[in-house]
């Protein structure tokens, strides 16, 4: 009887998301070129079948690297304003630290820090690109310039430079990135949509090869390192493909009076904690006890506090007509509604009158 095969199996990646999809790709690609070499060369169609997801996988990351293009200009108009932010304040100091005749030291400093600053003078009112050079080129010269250094801690804006450069050398970093998708897109007709389904076309037939060869291999052992590490790392990143998908969850309360909201929810959560989450939106309201009895805490209600709903009366998160506990599970898969407390639909509940 023949012992149970070790085989890799064929993950469903196509609601992964973007970045994940191709990091995991490219780690199997990797683990392949591992374990296949000109010594251990890969069998026939197993072969053709990893070059094939190969030159798949380098196509959705050209076409990754395009869709990324605008989240770069966005990257870069974010430190292009802290940059300018601390131009700002190094140079206001500066100038009326130099204007101040009574403390002739910082007076001095001033005037030290100025001339060299002055000698490029970056704009931020000039083009990315122009203002990046001059800071860099200013910068170069200040490093070199101990006067100039010395200047800068009598005037106590030290750590403002720091900050100013860091800034500017991630404009200039964001800036290459977004030029090399600019180029990759000349190069790229395909989407990345459309790159991700050829790639998870050509794993799953890499997958079925090598799982086809492991059962027919005379020699059990021989793609076992293989099997094991791609299994490995497809756990990895289905963990992370889990705890991404824990936090992007969203439930959905239907309402008349104050609209339908949805609201983020992780794995685990009640509707206790999605409550307390939510401290604008829900609270939780004990059960009414019988006159002269103590008050009941337990079992509770979670009911909306939203000012709208309070001329309604009171109204409870349902599921169905039914309220639900604190203690139940949030379910992102169904659909819950706003209702009055004898479970009636908060649409037909007659409006509080004021006296």
């Amino acid at each position: 009887m023949q012992e149970d095969i070790l085989l890799v199996p064929y993950q469903d990646l196509s609601q992964w998301p973007n970045d994940l999809h191709l990091q995991l790709n490219q780690t199997q690609d990797e683990q392949m070129d591992a374990e296949f070499d000109v010594d251990n060369p890969a069998p026939g169609k197993l072969a053709t079948a990893i070059a094939d997801h190969k030159a798949a996988v380098a196509t959705e990351n050209s076409a990754y690297i395009v869709s990324r293009s605008s989240e770069y200009t966005e990257q870069i108009a974010e430190q292009d304003d802290i940059r300018d932010t601390k131009i700002g304040e190094a140079t206001a100091i500066a100038e009326a630290m130099a204007k101040v005749a009574s403390l002739p030291a910082m007076q001095q400093a001033a005037q030290v820090w100025l001339r060299g600053w002055n000698v490029y003078k970056p704009n931020p009112k000039s083009a990315y690109e122009a203002e990046t050079t001059a800071i860099q080129q200013w910068y170069e010269d200040y490093q070199a310039d101990a006067d100039q250094v010395q200047a800068a801690q009598t005037l106590g804006i030290t750590q403002i430079i720091a900050d100013m450069v860091a800034a500017n050398n991630e404009v200039h970093r964001l800036i290459v990135l977004r030029e090399n998708t600019q180029g990759q897109q000349q190069n790229t007709s395909i989407s990345l949509k459309d790159a991700r389904t050829a790639t998870d076309k050509a794993y799953k037939w890499m997958i079925l090869c090598l799982n086809s060869y492991k059962v027919v291999d005379q020699d059990p052992d021989r793609f076992t390192t293989v099997t094991s590490n791609l299994i490995a790392q497809q756990e990895y990143y289905l963990g992370l493909v889990k705890d991404r998908q824990r936090t992007n969850k969203r439930v959905q309360v239907k309402s008349e009076e104050i609209g339908n909201h949805t609201y983020a929810v992780s794995s685990g959560w009640t509707w206790a904690k999605l409550a307390q989450e939510n401290a604008k939106a829900f609270a939780l309201d004990p059960e009414p006890s019988a006159p002269g009895e103590e008050p009941v805490v337990v079992p509770q209600r979670i009911v909306s506090v939203d000012k709208k709903a309070a001329q309604y009366g009171t109204l409870a998160v349902a599921l169905n007509g039914v309220i639900v506990k604190p203690t139940d599970a949030v379910d992102v898969n169904k659909t819950y509604q706003l209702v009055a407390m004898d479970g009636s639909s908060s649409g037909e509940v007659t409006p509080v009158k004021p006296e």
